[in-house]
């Protein structure tokens, strides 16, 4: 371990700011692009349901299956030339579409094109990202260091949205993509700077498969990934009977407008800021068992003050947005704490593929919570779905406490400086 990464020192005086920076500024143009890309089909290629519909299931689909090959080709290479090779091509790609607007080129398929590639370069950036934090910072900042990204990625969430709506108003969707595309060459070249601590990345020996196996016979074998990967697989599953029904809760069953229904996101990406700044403190104090589960019945609890939302359209407004808020909040928590007990317990040469491994399992069962919570909105409503998505977080919730005994043996011994997170530090 390098002086800059000496037990006590500020995680700002090493590498890891350079890197806060790069990404931070990729997380804002990440969010113009969220507000931008639907525009264009919509906007400027008049797109059907159908084929919107065609568009968004691409850029998704690289989740389902992509982590489980690129996880173990990102334990063999260089984390950083990953980083950067994904940020220049997705620059590339963001270029190309006002170009193809440009030149009249730009359709259905290329917009889908696009977006699978940027999804598939994401998935690889996703995972470089989760195996590079532990190069630029000790194992005692990790939750500190996990925390002021998970701040950073929040705080853009707040505000870049109205970016990216600003930039859509003025010089138009496709356009817009040339800010994120802008982020990202931003970012390769500070990433592509960073003076990286410790020496030569380690690569992982034999076979692709070999590393695959291990990943996934650790995940099965280490109770404490064991349980990370049911409370992350069933939350995330009942987290799609909400993704599907809110909005259609609030519009119809409550009768808010689209534009409360933004400001309640707005609300729960506020959440996230507080619960990335506070995690390190929670941990702490309440010790990282406890933290990992009691921020899982927040977020079930927010999901019921959500389902139970009535009155006056202000204050069902206001419900949903106390609701939304403790959603994120105890998400982010745990979700800031969760990945440090990966880095933690994982070795780095199988960190990619144990996070592919988890990342496909956890994320994959969204979208079959979405497609059942579908199905019950017609036959019980909205309300009754989010409901039974509030009792599923809960019961999950519950079981995480229940043997949150799993995480003892991972609890770091953070330093000082670690645990000092809301006492003004600044980068």
């Amino acid at each position: 371990m390098s002086n800059g990464q000496r037990r006590g020192s500020s995680i700002w005086r090493t590498s890891f700011l350079g890197f806060f920076t790069g990404q931070s500024v990729s997380f804002v143009g990440s969010e113009i692009t969220y507000v931008a890309f639907p525009l264009i089909a919509v906007v400027n290629l008049h797109a059907s349901p159908v084929q919107i519909g065609l568009i968004a299931a691409a850029q998704r689909v690289p989740n389902l299956l992509a982590g489980l090959v690129i996880g173990p080709y990102v334990d063999r290479v260089s984390k950083r030339r990953v980083l950067v090779t994904a940020d220049v091509v997705r620059a590339a790609l963001l270029t190309a579409v006002p170009l193809a607007a440009l030149t009249g080129r730009l359709g259905i398929g290329v917009l889908a094109a696009v977006g699978f590639l940027l999804g598939l370069l994401t998935v690889a950036a996703d995972i470089a990202y989760v195996t590079y934090v532990p190069r630029l910072v000790p194992k005692e900042q990790l939750v500190l260091a996990n925390g002021r990204l998970e701040t950073s990625y929040s705080a853009a969430q707040v505000g870049g949205p109205g970016i990216g709506a600003l930039l859509v108003s003025t010089i138009g969707a496709a356009n817009a993509l040339l800010g994120d595309a802008a982020s990202f060459v931003f970012s390769a070249v500070v990433t592509r700077l960073l003076p990286v601590p410790g020496g030569p990345e380690p690569k992982a020996d034999g076979q692709v498969g070999q590393p695959f196996r291990a990943s996934a016979t650790q995940v099965w074998r280490h109770r404490a990934l064991r349980l990370l990967a049911f409370d992350g697989t069933g939350y995330n599953f009942f987290s799609g009977f909400a993704v599907t029904v809110t909005l259609l809760f609030m519009v119809r069953d409550l009768g808010e407008s689209g534009f409360v229904y933004g400001v309640v996101l707005s609300v729960g990406a506020i959440g996230g800021v507080v619960g990335g700044a506070a995690t390190t403190r929670l941990v702490s104090n309440w010790g990282m068992p406890a933290s990992i589960a009691v921020s899982l019945m927040v977020a079930a609890a927010g999901e019921a003050v959500v389902t139970a939302a009535q009155g006056p359209r202000w204050l069902a407004a206001a419900l949903v947005a106390v609701g939304q808020f403790g959603i994120v909040f105890g998400t982010t928590v745990h979700g800031v704490a969760s990945l440090s007990v990966r880095q933690m317990v994982v070795d780095h040469d199988v960190l990619g593929a144990v996070y592919g491994v988890m990342r496909t399992v956890t994320r994959g069962a969204m979208p079959l919570g979405a497609l059942l919570a579908g199905w019950l909105g017609v036959v019980i409503g909205a309300r009754a779905t989010l409901g039974v998505a509030a009792v599923g977080q809960l019961v999950v919730a519950l079981v995480c406490f229940h043997y949150r005994y799993f995480f003892e043996s991972v609890t770091p011994q953070t330093d000082r400086e670690s645990t000092d997170l809301l006492a003004g530090e600044a980068p």
